[in-house]
C-alpha cells in the first residue's frame, strides 16, 4: 500500500522538484502534491507506477482472483502450499498463458 502521508504544496514541489523525484525514484517515496491544501496529483517513481498497473491487471483477471480465493480457502482449512511453485505458475501465465 502506498503511504500517502507525505504531502507537498505545488509551490514547494516546484522549488525542490529534483529532490522529490530522486527520493521517489530511489526510495519509492510517493508525494501528494497539494494546492490550497487540497490534493491535486501524486508523484511516484515510474517503477512504482508500473507495479501499480501490473497489480491492477493481475487483480482484474478473473482467473487470478479464482486462484486467490482457492488459496485462501485452502489456507483457512489449514492446508499449506508452495509459494515459489505458485509464483512460478502465475508468472508463466502472465507471459501469455493466462
Amino acid at each position: 500500500m502506498i503511504d500517502l502521508s507525505r504531502t507537498v504544496s505545488m509551490e514547494n514541489a516546484q522549488k525542490s522538484l529534483r529532490k522529490l523525484i530522486e527520493d521517489a525514484r530511489q526510495n519509492r517515496t510517493p508525494y501528494v502534491l497539494t494546492r490550497f491544501g487540497k490534493p491535486q496529483a501524486l508523484l511516484v517513481s515510474i517503477e512504482e507506477y508500473e507495479d501499480l498497473l501490473e497489480e491492477l491487471a493481475f487483480l482484474s483477471n478473473p482467473a487470478h482472483l479464482a486462484r486467490i480465493a482457492e488459496a485462501r480457502t485452502a489456507y483457512l482449512a489449514g492446508e499449506g502450499g508452495d509459494y515459489e511453485k505458485l509464483r512460478s505458475e502465475l508468472l508463466k501465465g502472465k507471459s501469455g498463458n493466462a
